[in-house]
């Protein structure tokens, strides 16, 4: 049913149960799994600023060394065709764009609850913002 799945990962310890669920489906459906790191992009700053470029370069370099281990334990404790990409901009936009242009046809994320007395403009969530408006199906995991 899924040929292509997609898994954003901010790369904390929290969505392990997230990858989890997308390795599952993955192996089940025999699909390729794409882990995808948004490096958000800073608003209002210059583009040409070089303290900033080495600043995304570190950042980079970091995602980098997180999923390419994290590539690896899914590739060979899974066998799964793993691909991982690291993108830079605002996240929900870079999830959907990814999505749309790589062929993916299911995207896992993590979901994370709202306290109650959270004030309504912190959300939506950067994985509800990509539910509702992602192309394909959208599995949000908790």
């Amino acid at each position: 049913m899924f040929q292509h799945i997609l898994l954003p990962l901010d790369l904390s310890e929290d969505h392990r149960r997230t990858v989890n669920v997308g390795a599952d489906l993955a192996h089940r459906h025999r699909a390729r799994l794409t882990l995808l790191h948004v490096i958000e992009e800073i608003a209002g700053a210059a583009s040409d600023d070089a303290e900033l470029g080495g600043f995304y370069s570190r950042l980079e370099e970091r995602a980098r060394e997180r999923m390419a281990t994290e590539e690896e334990r899914l590739a060979t404790k899974r066998d799964l065709v793993v691909d991982a990409a690291i993108v830079v901009g605002k996240r929900a936009e870079q999830i959907i764009g990814f999505a749309a242009d790589q062929g993916v046809d299911l995207i896992v994320m993590s979901s994370r609850r709202l306290a109650r007395d959270q004030a309504p403009v912190t959300w939506p969530t950067i994985s509800h913002q990509v539910a509702l408006v992602a192309p394909v199906s959208t599995l949000l995991v908790r």
